[in-house]
This record gives C-alpha cells, structure tokens and sequence, in this order.
C-alpha cells in the first residue's frame, strides 16, 4: 500500500476502531460470538494479548502519521503506556461499571503481554530498518 492512500485515511481513525472493539468485547453484557468462546481454558486471556496487540499496533501506525514528526522512541513510549494504561482501565470499568463483569489482574497481564510482544516486534522493525538506512546504496 503506497502512501498515496494511506494519506486518504482518517488520522486516529485505527485506534479509535480498535479502542472501541475493545470496550464494546469488555463491557457489552453479552458481546457477539462470546457464547463460542470456550474453547479451551484460558481462551480469554488469548482475546486479550490480540486485542492489545492490534491497540498497539494501531497506535504505532497512527502515531507515526501525525503531521508533526513524532521520534521512534516517543511512539514506542506512548503507544506501550498508552495501551498499558488503558488495559488497566478496562479491568476497572469492568469491575465498577458492568454487573456480569469483573476486573481481572490475569487479563491485564494478557493486555501487557500484547503491548510488548507488539513494542518487541516494533524495536527489532527499527533496529533493522536503521541499520539498513546506514548501508550505501549500490553501485552499478
């Protein structure tokens, strides 16, 4: 995808989806499909690392689209205590807030799993791509 079209999408726009597939799974009473999910034990804690994982991820992407040039360093700083903060809100309005809920520190720690294998994948992205920026171009 060349960035012509990434241009056409709206800035924010990943992580407010994201953000909001999150509470709509944590927080509605009875979410789609939540009746499927006993799989295997542990199964939700499984949900947690992916939707954290893709909030990270959607933050990264849209941190690096901001008009002002925002370091690999901060986006990796704000994007992981973003999600991170925002996982531990999550369990407290589920606690607080809903009924048939409750918060639970193992779905938190399932949240800071998928931050940081998404940071660990992210640091090693930039880790190779700086090195290969370093490199002289080829010569004929």
């Amino acid at each position: 995808m060349s960035y012509l079209c990434l241009k056409h999408i709206p800035r924010w726009l990943a992580t407010v989806l994201v953000t909001a597939a999150i509470l709509y799974a944590t927080l509605a009473s009875n979410p789609v499909g939540a009746d499927h999910l006993p799989l295997f034990p542990g199964i939700d804690k499984v949900v947690h690392f992916i939707m954290f994982a893709a909030l990270t991820a959607a933050l990264l992407f849209d941190l690096s689209r901001m008009k002002k040039a925002v370091r690999a360093r901060q986006r990796f700083v704000v994007a992981g205590t973003a999600a991170v903060l925002f996982g531990a809100v999550d369990e407290l309005l589920q606690q607080f807030l809903t009924s048939d809920r409750s918060g639970d520190i193992l779905d938190w720690a399932a949240d800071c799993g998928g931050t940081a294998a998404v940071l660990i994948i992210y640091s090693a992205w930039l880790r190779q791509h700086q090195r290969g920026a370093h490199r002289p171009a080829c010569r004929d």
